[in-house]
């Protein structure tokens, strides 16, 4: 009996130790299926959250398309708006310059008295007819200029300048609305500035605009004056007046288009307020800084600065390349061609060339002027732009390829003055761009300029 209890305690303990070994068995089994469970939870979350950041990317790539597109659409549209501002203001130049030429090109025929003598109250209505002419032309140029600088379609033409020689052409220039008003005019140019090289012509609006400023906002009796000196390595020009100055906090603003600081329906100075705000970029386009000092009662100073670059040495007096070589009159009764549909301008520059003692033929167009130049051998072509059935440029073309006339002087005279004008002319094989309006004066200088040129190489051509 005691054995049969000790077999069974024996059987016990081994069923004990086979229990506890199961026990064991199951407590890991559930340890992996619990792990396995929370593996499966976390795949599951991570699934869930690949779905929705899948579905928030393709979102935010179909709002990126959609983006791209708008964008697409807006440029094209600016594009269309800058084409469409162009040919507005390629239009409205050549619409506005044109009888505004007859009117500057007639008032100067009557004031050489072509037609007659005048009485002093006729001389003086014509110097206002001049005067308010070229008031309006020169707001059409600001405003075509301001246009230019918001497309950035403005190309420089680099020369080198002499500096003194400018600042004091500039000062001249102001003299007479100066002395209108009894203002005290100072120069004063240090004996070291340098030439510069620089955009001769805008070089010379800045200043121009600067000194009409102070002329204009100075008042009877005062004083306006130009400087300029070489500090380190920086070229100062200063214009400065004793007129009525400019608030602290206008100083910014008065470089903002169409900004007047006198806006009342009762202001007392004219203007656009487009002067400062062309000084600014020009200077800005022409590598300098324009800033401002100003007392209200006491008067203004501004100052434009340049960084004189390497190679721009002192004292350098070389003449500006490419620049025209004034002449005597090439002779009475040479033959020009003047090419031109516009009868008001084809009656004043046709008069003031005859005037002048020279022959003046007439075609109304590009063909036309082709069949006359191939007749007529004129010395001479002035040639508009914009005619009926052949245009100026196709008939320039033409003259230098299909008649061979490679040295015959062709001056494009147009009232098309935007960007890239002048270029296509001069690729077309004119020798001079003129635009509309013209001093006659100025025209006859810029003839006579060629006329030698082409006798000269008639003679070299000549068995």
């Amino acid at each position: 009996m005691s054995d049969e209890i000790a077999a069974l305690r024996a059987e016990l303990a081994r069923q004990q130790k086979i229990n506890a070994a199961l026990m064991r068995r199951v407590e890991r089994d559930m340890n992996v299926q619990g792990d396995a469970f929370s593996l499966f939870q976390a795949a599951t979350v991570l699934e869930k959250k690949v779905h929705e950041r899948t579905a928030a990317l393709e979102a935010a790539l179909g709002e990126l398309q959609t983006f791209n597109r708008e964008l697409r659409a807006a440029k094209e549209a600016a594009e269309a708006a800058a084409r469409s501002k162009d040919e507005f203001l390629a239009s409205m130049s050549h619409e506005l310059r044109t009888p505004l030429n007859a009117v500057l090109g007639l008032s100067e025929l009557l004031q050489e008295e072509i037609y007659g003598p005048l009485n002093e109250k006729q001389n003086e209505a014509l110097e206002t007819i001049e005067t308010s002419g070229r008031h309006l032309l020169s707001l059409i140029n600001d405003i075509l200029e301001i246009a230019r600088m918001g497309s950035s379609e403005v190309q420089l033409r680099l020369s080198k300048v002499k500096v003194a020689e400018l600042c004091q052409d500039c000062v001249d220039l102001i003299r007479a609305q100066a002395s209108k008003k009894e203002l005290i005019v100072r120069c004063e140019i240090a004996a070291d500035v340098p030439d510069l090289k620089t955009d001769a012509r805008r070089f010379k609006q800045i200043l121009v605009n600067l000194l009409g400023n102070a002329v204009k906002f100075t008042d009877k009796g005062g004083t306006i004056g130009l400087s300029a000196r070489v500090e380190g390595p920086c070229l100062w020009l200063e214009v400065w007046d004793s007129g009525i100055g400019i608030r602290p906090e206008d100083c910014e603003r008065i470089f903002l288009p169409f900004v007047q600081l006198d806006s009342g329906l009762s202001r007392k100075y004219d203007g656009t307020g487009l002067g400062l705000a062309l000084v600014r970029q020009l200077t800005q386009l022409l590598g300098g800084e324009v800033s401002v000092e100003s007392t209200v009662g006491v008067g203004s100073r501004f100052r434009v600065r340049f960084a004189l670059r390497a190679g721009e040495s002192l004292g350098v007096r070389d003449l500006a390349p490419g620049s025209l070589r004034q002449v005597e009159l090439a002779g009475a009764g040479q033959l020009i061609l003047l090419a031109e549909d516009n009868e008001a301008n084809i009656a004043t520059i046709g008069g003031f060339l005859r005037h002048k003692g020279y022959q003046v033929e007439v075609a109304q167009n590009g063909k036309i002027a082709l069949e006359k130049v191939r007749e007529l051998s004129p010395a001479l072509v002035l040639m508009d732009v914009q005619m009926p059935e052949m245009d100026g440029l196709e008939a320039t073309r033409r003259i230098r390829q299909d008649l061979g006339l490679e040295h015959l002087p062709v001056i494009a005279l147009t009232a098309l003055a935007m960007a890239g004008d002048r270029e296509r002319a001069i690729v077309a094989g004119v020798n001079e761009y003129v635009t509309k309006p013209v001093s006659l004066r100025e025209l006859v200088g810029v003839i006579e300029a060629h006329l030698p040129l082409s006798r000269a190489r008639s003679l070299q051509r000549a068995p």
